[in-house]
């Protein structure tokens, strides 16, 4: 599978599948990920393969490459056991509040407090408590 310069997956064989990038944070998209070793990083990583609009599509796509996983692995081949494909949905604004996250705890980090704090959209798993 290849990536293109987009950050879009490039599909080979499954063509006509609903395909979106994976980047898009203005929509819901179905994201597909590998975790294997990445040559160019020197590192084991979960990197995206493809991103769909549909759950059936997703779904299909995913189980697919698990099981084309389990034949080579069946087959003999020399694939990492560490290797496995997963996914995730990623709802509108997942990256944006991921994003204010970071800044968040980044600038915590360096004992800065930013003016506007509370008026960053965050995950549902971030919170923050200020005394005055």
């Amino acid at each position: 599978m290849e990536k293109a310069a987009t950050g879009r997956a490039v599909l080979g064989h499954d063509g006509g599948v609903a395909e979106v990038d994976a980047g898009n944070d203005s929509r819901r998209r179905y994201v597909v990920y590998r975790y294997a070793y990445d040559l160019e990083r020197h590192e084991r990583r979960r990197q995206v393969v493809a991103a769909f609009r549909g759950r059936r599509q997703w779904e299909r796509y995913l189980n697919a490459r698990a099981k084309e996983l389990q034949m080579r692995r069946d087959a003999g081949e020399d694939v990492d056991p560490r290797e496995y494909y997963g996914g995730s949905v990623l709802e509108p604004g997942h990256v944006r509040r991921q994003r204010n996250a970071r800044f968040l705890r980044r600038a915590v980090d360096h004992g800065v407090w930013p003016v506007d704090a509370s008026a960053l959209d965050l995950p549902a798993s971030v919170s923050f408590f200020t005394s005055d």
